[in-house]
């Protein structure tokens, strides 16, 4: 941070930044309200699990949308899964909209699993509904197109 005999030094000649540098150092002592995880810290980003289920809820927001599913576990019991997603805005980019998935709809989730075993959770990595071929994150293939028809010659 800063010395604080500095900073009273400058208070006795300065009121305003005395004024200045209390204001500062109180923004900066809350910290963010909130802020911002690594998935890493959740979950473990080199592996991947796929779930299969049908979708009971979904949170299209910021600053990561949640894609709630029913899937079977290992035992066969029906648990709800929640999948964290990208934000609304980059989902938006993509095609992605409030409208694109629809509660009941059968879907298949890969990702990252959750560290903690016990906790229904994953960083999802790819989605697809399998009833219309719809997936995400939408691949260059998918659209009938090719490398090289992205590609633009210059002379």
């Amino acid at each position: 941070m800063f010395n604080s005999s500095i900073a009273n030094k400058s208070a006795i000649r300065n009121p305003q930044s005395a004024i200045v540098l209390t204001f500062l150092a109180a923004l900066t002592a809350g910290g963010p309200v909130s802020a911002h995880h690594s998935f890493a810290a959740h979950y473990v980003e080199e592996e991947r699990v796929s779930i299969e289920g049908d979708l009971v809820q979904l949170d299209y927001r910021s600053p990561h949308s949640w894609v709630y599913v029913n899937a079977k576990d290992q035992g066969g019991v029906v648990r709800r899964v929640s999948a964290e997603w990208a934000s609304a805005p980059r989902l938006k980019q993509s095609g992605v909209t409030e409208e694109t998935l629809k509660i009941g709809d059968h879907v298949i989730i890969s990702g990252s699993p959750s560290r903690d075993p016990n906790d229904y959770r994953m960083h999802l990595k790819n989605i697809q509904r399998p009833s219309d071929g719809w997936r995400w994150p939408l691949r260059i293939a998918d659209c009938g197109l090719r490398i090289a028809d992205l590609l633009t010659i210059v002379d």
